[in-house]
């Protein structure tokens, strides 16, 4: 994720990050798979996914807390 994307996640809604969220962890568990069959190239895709996951739960929470 550059820069630019982390900064608009601030901007966006809990529903939308939900989702983007979502599609992650699916991204996640195929890029598991392909690393576990031998086919993945890209072996610093697994971390950086992680780190986008991680990104935006910490966003969701900082939004969550803020309703309260």
């Amino acid at each position: 994720m550059k820069k630019k994307d982390i900064k608009e996640l601030v901007t966006k809604e809990v529903s939308e990050l939900k989702k983007q969220l979502s599609d992650l962890i699916n991204n996640l568990k195929k890029i598991q798979i392909d690393q576990k069959v031998g086919k993945l190239k890209n072996t610093n895709l697994y971390g950086e996914v992680l780190k986008d996951i991680a990104r935006i739960k910490t966003v969701i929470r900082q939004k969550e807390q803020t309703k309260l």
